[in-house]
């Protein structure tokens, strides 16, 4: 794991944040509704 390119931890870094956006976005949008 600590071999890997920095380009690739970069870009494995953008898509965990973009999951974390849209979890959050999601319960978000639950709470709302209730």
């Amino acid at each position: 794991m600590l071999l890997m390119s920095t380009n690739e931890a970069v870009v494995r870094c953008k898509q965990m944040f973009k999951n974390c956006i849209v979890l959050n976005v999601t319960f978000l949008s639950c709470i709302s509704m209730v």
